[in-house]
């Protein structure tokens, strides 16, 4: 079932590009008037060949070393349609982490600002490398705020669990009306999953939105106003600081990266995602009807199993706390760190480490789909994943 829905979304976008190949889906500043689905199909075809005559293919590693904006987009489904995988870094990042990340991933290749311009004078490739459902896609690294950061490796099983994870109600949010702004760095797992869910729209806008602009709040709110954006994903700290002042065309925002607690706008869709570095895909997806002072994080869109394990490692019972892990079929781990991953995959299941119980509402759903009130252990000698993660996305534009 995997296999086939990878497959379906490769074969969407060159479906789309024979339907409307003069849309313009990608834009940034360097790309005002945006890269059309025909531009995309062409520059990702080049990347594709130039791979391919580098003798890149499946399981080997391309470091995306590029400026924020469309191009890494266009190198990542370049890299995806060489059956290759990819881990990203940003200009931002300090030298010894790139030489770091480079170094760790094994990457046989890199795409950089010195030779996009012979990758983009390479006669572009038809098609794509049929890739399997376990074959390697996308490492995504932590922040490595406490030691070097961890590489996380995603299989190409996890593209088709990113897009359908956060369906509301059964269906894809977003329609081809919308115009979705990218505020989080490009290689955080939330970023992921939305330039796949944005790709997956036929017509559907992506605006990589730059640091400059996300740390001027007066630029971003006339950028917001300026492009007409309907749809972004922000921290719920961001959100508390707008307020109400939102705009007329912002429709929808997707909340997530810290507990969302005490957070409500009647002006707008709050969907509140729960998802990781380890995850890939959103585990529980909440739309918030009223302020929560403890936000549920909600349920699994895609088949998944949800436990909430006590110190025993055994299962709770009804809705006592516990700590919250989840199947994972995609993710094999972390790269080059054996010890690591046997502590947090145990027999396909990750354990987060963040603290949940099932709201009591929807106890007898189970807790497979039923809802997850997120909680934060404070104390004792555990990992505090959530608490790390708490301003990570806008520390990065800092």
């Amino acid at each position: 079932m995997e296999q086939r829905r990878m497959d379906y979304i490769i074969e969407k976008l060159e479906r789309y590009t024979r339907e409307k190949p003069g849309e313009a889906i990608l834009f940034d500043d360097a790309h005002g008037k945006g890269v059309t689905y025909a531009q995309l199909e062409d520059m990702s075809g080049r990347v594709y060949a130039f791979l391919k005559q580098n003798g890149i293919g499946k399981e080997d590693f391309v470091l995306l070393n590029l400026p924020r904006g469309v191009l890494p987009i266009i190198a990542m489904v370049g890299v995806w349609r060489a059956g290759a995988a990819w881990a990203l870094v940003e200009d931002t990042y300090a030298p010894e982490r790139i030489s770091y990340i480079r170094k760790d991933c094994g990457c046989k290749f890199e795409l950089n600002a010195d030779n996009w311009p012979e990758v983009m004078h390479t006669p572009p490739a038809a098609g794509f490398v049929q890739p399997d459902a376990h074959d390697a896609a996308y490492a995504i690294y932590t922040s490595g705020t406490t030691g070097n950061p961890k590489g996380v490796l995603h299989e190409y099983g996890n593209l088709s669990r990113a897009i359908e994870s956060i369906k509301i109600d059964g269906e894809i949010p977003f329609n081809d009306r919308d115009r979705l702004a990218l505020l989080a760095p490009m290689n955080f797992v939330a970023s992921v999953i939305v330039i796949l869910a944005a790709l997956n729209v036929f017509c559907g806008k992506t605006y990589v939105v730059s640091y400059a602009t996300i740390k001027n709040p007066a630029a971003l709110a006339k950028f917001f106003l300026m492009k007409r954006i309907t749809i972004t994903f922000l921290t719920p700290s961001y959100v508390r600081m707008l307020g109400d002042k939102t705009g007329p065309f912002l429709r929808m925002l997707f909340v997530g990266s810290e507990p969302a607690n005490n957070i409500f706008n009647k002006n707008l869709e709050l969907i509140n995602i729960y998802a990781c570095s380890e995850s890939g895909f959103a585990v529980g997806v909440f739309k918030i009807d009223q302020p929560y002072e403890t936000c549920p994080i909600g349920q699994p869109a895609v088949e998944t199993r949800i436990v909430c394990l006590n110190e025993a490692g055994q299962e709770v019972d009804g809705d006592e706390i516990g700590e919250l892990c989840f199947e994972d079929p995609f993710v094999r781990g972390y790269l080059n760190l054996p010890e690591e991953t046997s502590r947090a995959f145990v027999a396909g299941v990750f354990h987060t480490g963040d603290l949940a119980r099932r709201d009591p509402e929807s106890h007898q759903r189970g807790i497979d789909r039923g809802h997850l009130v997120a909680q934060v252990r404070r104390h004792k000698d555990i990992s505090v994943v959530y608490l790390c993660r708490t301003h990570q996305l806008l520390s990065h534009a800092q």
